[in-house]
């Protein structure tokens, strides 16, 4: 059985639940999640400045299947079949986040709030099995706005 990893034990510093915005670097975050039998995604924010943008570098990121609808219904729907797969900890590593709060904020929350209603309700998925899948969201930018900075094993 897979244990639960408590984020703000593991790493210190940490404010949000299953969704964290923080100032690190990428190498040693990908690192320390992985050694956490974390499966990662990592999402290229620098592609991303726009709805359409985000929606093509996730399918890309996830492996979306072609009948992908570039819409929130169709992310959901594809998404989901992402989290059924074998990984109980899963993480999404957004990089440059930041570059898409500023240029296009309704969308980047738009993100940020499907992905926090997923990592929520998979809390509670497949309790008849004894096991939930954990879900946790790092947005990586750089700015007032990602002000936590985590000490990771190399200091970074």
């Amino acid at each position: 059985m897979t244990s639960y990893v408590d984020m703000r034990k593991e790493f210190p510093g940490l404010r949000g639940l299953h969704i964290h915005a923080v100032d690190v670097k990428i190498e040693p975050l990908e690192a320390a999640l992985s050694a956490r039998d974390f499966k990662v995604y990592m999402i290229d924010g620098s592609k991303i400045s726009d709805k359409k943008t985000f929606f093509n570098e996730t399918a890309q990121t996830f492996g979306f299947p072609d009948y992908f609808s570039y819409g929130w219904d169709g992310f959901d729907d594809c998404f989901s079949e992402v989290k059924l797969g074998p990984e109980r900890k899963i993480a999404i590593v957004w990089q440059d986040a930041d570059q898409m709060l500023s240029a296009d904020v309704q969308t980047f929350l738009e993100a940020v709030c499907t992905f926090y209603n997923f990592a929520f309700g998979l809390r509670t998925c497949d309790k008849a099995e004894g096991e939930s899948i954990q879900l946790e969201v790092f947005l990586v930018g750089h700015g007032k706005e990602f002000n936590v900075k985590l000490e990771l094993e190399d200091g970074s």
